[in-house]
């Protein structure tokens, strides 16, 4: 099916992200159908072999960024296997650190999740912007953009709609489109 619509088309780019998006569709309806199944056959897992799984499951994603194997063999191979093993590491390792001292940091950074997807999305999009119109692939460069991404992206818009944009009923009107109750 992939190959049809490749012909169809020509750019491989456009048809890959149709591949992507179904392929994490199908992934999410898998999951939700067997949601409870793997959840109990996870807490089985003693806490070690969790954080074992996890830390080679996103090891395997970092190398497949770093060297990307499957750059001239097949870019889908690239989507499914990062995919799986995203999944499968970050799921994992959210089941361990949701009996941890950590869970309470992280219950606290989903409650401001949308406001700090809002406050973050145009700053986050503007140094993507820069980071591409530099054009090098210089290490340092990279990594500086993002530790930037992080703090402007995370540390900044949590801070400000913890302390401002939650506390100032117009501006949360404004920002989240919350209306005050009468």
């Amino acid at each position: 099916m992939l190959q049809i619509l490749l012909n169809l088309h020509g750019s491989e780019e456009k048809h890959l992200k149709v591949f992507r998006y179904q392929f994490y569709f199908l992934i999410g309806l898998f999951l939700r159908e067997r949601y409870k199944g793997i959840k109990e056959f996870v807490s089985g897992i003693k806490d070690i072999y969790k954080i074992i799984v996890s830390f080679i499951s996103i090891s395997i994603i970092i190398l497949i960024a770093l060297f990307n194997p499957f750059l001239k063999l097949n870019s889908v191979a690239t989507i499914v296997l990062s995919t799986v093993f995203g999944v499968v590491g970050f799921y994992i390792l959210s089941c361990y650190i949701s009996k941890t001292k950590a869970a309470k940091i992280f219950t606290e950074l989903s409650e401001y999740s949308m406001d700090i997807y809002i406050l973050s999305y145009f700053v986050v999009l503007v140094l993507e912007i820069i980071y591409r119109k530099i054009d090098t692939n210089v290490p340092y460069i990279y990594w500086t953009m993002v530790i930037a991404c992080v703090i402007c992206g995370l540390v900044i818009p949590y801070f400000v709609s913890k302390y401002i944009v939650r506390k100032i009923p117009i501006v949360r009107t404004l920002v989240l489109g919350y209306l005050p109750v009468k």
